[in-house]
């Protein structure tokens, strides 16, 4: 028969391991909140930019406000750069920064919400790279600009490192 404190030492020991574990899931996930809040900022102040420089000609005629970077600067940032692209309320593509080549994936529920003047996320894959997209409503700076949606799009490869 196993002694009293034998068994004692063992209940301590496994509630401690359960403590711990709970403890590094809690810590795993503020950090992961933390993470999210940051890329969540990030995308909303390059598409409040984004939109104001897409939106400020008066002729109507839209263009994104972009660094020019080389095609080795672009690569050694691809991890730290926004994607932005400006689609359609029916998903037909408008524009596109020049750092990507083809159109950023098209999530239809998100484009929906911000076709309807909400501000809608998604996350998606892209040119081998996990993105967290927003689709920004551009109808709330004009009519012009109604039927028109901006997405920006930053790679999440960063934070999925960070909090595993």
């Amino acid at each position: 028969m196993k002694s009293f404190r034998f068994r004692l030492a063992v209940r301590a020991t496994a509630m401690i391991a359960v403590g711990f574990g709970v403890l590094a899931v809690l810590a795993y996930l503020a950090v992961r909140q933390t993470l999210d809040a940051q890329i969540n900022a990030s995308l909303l102040n390059v598409a409040s930019i984004q939109a104001a420089s897409v939106t400020e000609a008066p002729s109507g005629t839209m263009r994104f406000h972009e660094w020019d970077l080389t095609p080795e600067e672009a690569v050694q940032l691809r991890e730290l750069n926004r994607f932005a692209q400006i689609w359609t309320q029916n998903g037909r593509s408008m524009l596109r920064t020049k750092s990507i080549t083809s159109d950023l994936p098209l999530d239809r529920h998100a484009l929906r919400e911000a076709a309807s003047g909400k501000l809608s996320w998604a996350e998606q894959h892209f040119q081998g790279l996990r993105i967290r997209s927003l689709y920004y409503p551009l109808s709330r700076f004009g009519r012009a600009h109604e039927r028109h949606v901006l997405q920006v799009a930053a790679p999440l490869g960063e934070r999925d490192r960070m909090a595993s």
